[in-house]
This record gives C-alpha cells, structure tokens and sequence, in this order.
C-alpha cells in the first residue's frame, strides 16, 4: 500500500506506508486514519468487539463508525498502544496540500524531519547504496 504527493517542483513521489500503520489504515481508510492518528498516536485505547462505553475517548471524538471498524479489523484486543506514525502523517498532510510550516506545527516536529520523511523511498534506498559505496571506498584508501 502506498501514498503519493507531489513535490515543490511539481514531481509525483511515492512511498510505501509503513507495516505498523498499514492495519489502520486498511480499516478506516486514509482520511480518518490520519484522523484517528492526529488524536490518538502514541496513546493506548482499548479496542473490543462489545462496543465502546459512554466515555470511550475514540467515540467522542471520531464517532461510532470508527470504533466498529477497529473492533471489526483487530477483535477483541483489549489495550493497545497506537503509534505516532510520523512519516506516514507527514507524506499524507503533504498530500493533502500542507505547507511544511503546517505540518511541523501540527506534528510538533522539526522541519528537518518532515523533510526528510517527505522524500521518496526510491531516492532514500539510493542515499543509502551511495553512502555505503563511499564508506567501501574510504576503507580502500585507508588501508
């Protein structure tokens, strides 16, 4: 599964969504995942199959249908742990047409990760391979 956006040039970039956030966002969709993330990443909730109490935060704020597809995606879980899914939040704002002033104030992060998470994996999976083969060729010339 994969998020695409557009670069300050205009370029169409693309990048996997990461295995932790996949669940969710297969179960609620793109929009109410980053929804669901902006409200609740890094907390615990409990997730169930008999439905939610009165004073079920994620009912409150994003409605039955949300908690029912939860419920529907992981069962009975009880207690979970959502996490903060930085990069996809960053790659989806991004999407949507946020300027990178908006994402860092809305994420709290600094701007230098939110730019590197708005790049595309191809270009991260090259930086990688060309820092390996400079690290390889400063061996050589050190021995």
């Amino acid at each position: 599964m994969e998020i695409s956006w557009t670069d300050h040039d205009g370029n169409y970039l693309s990048g996997r969504i990461e295995a932790n956030v996949q669940p969710f966002v297969e179960a609620l969709g793109l929009d109410d995942a980053a929804d669901f993330f902006l409200n609740f990443g890094g907390s615990m909730i409990y997730v169930g199959k008999r439905g939610p109490n009165a004073n079920n935060a994620v009912l409150r704020i994003l409605g039955e249908e949300v908690v029912r597809k939860l419920g529907d995606c992981f069962g009975d879980l009880g207690w979970m742990r959502i996490p903060l899914a930085t990069k996809f939040m960053v790659r989806y704002l991004t999407s949507q047409g946020r300027s990178m002033r908006e994402i860092t104030r809305i994420l709290r992060i600094t701007d230098v990760t939110a730019r590197k998470y708005r790049r595309s994996d191809q270009y991260l999976r090259d930086a990688t391979l060309n820092s390996k083969e400079y690290f390889e060729r400063a061996k050589v010339d050190l021995a």
